[in-house]
């Protein structure tokens, strides 16, 4: 994973959680569940979702909560979750994210901003003109 391309890995954590999940839940070899597809939809239940949990942090080296497959209920949700937790830096900005912080910033807190914080910004004001 840390090997990939940054545009790569959560594609590639998507697919081991979907190939995780297709264990657990003992589909056919290549069959993969539908990455938004509700965990619940899929017929997992309590104890495939201890499993899941137990797969994905012995594979990735974490320690996950007990209620992951809940917090995170589709393959999509959880792997977007993961990443973060590999590569907290790798968390995508958003704009809403970043709207509480420049209302009430001074111009050298908005000094500090990553160029990723930045650009979201910019790409916000440019869509409302």
């Amino acid at each position: 994973l840390r090997a990939a391309a940054t545009s790569e890995r959560l594609p590639a954590l998507r697919t081991h959680v979907q190939t995780v999940l297709a264990q657990v839940l003992k589909l056919p070899a290549g069959e993969l569940p539908d990455a938004q597809q509700g965990f619940a939809d899929l017929g997992v239940d309590s104890l495939m979702a201890v499993e899941l949990k137990n797969r994905l942090g012995r594979d990735l080296a974490l320690t996950l909560p007990a209620t992951i497959g809940f917090d995170y209920p589709d393959a999509e949700r959880l792997a977007r979750y993961l990443l973060t937790r590999l590569e907290p830096a790798a968390a995508p900005v958003t704009v809403s994210t970043l709207e509480p912080i420049v209302k009430s910033a001074t111009a050298g807190e908005l000094a500090e901003l990553s160029e990723d914080e930045v650009e979201a910004l910019l790409l916000k004001k440019l869509e409302s003109l």
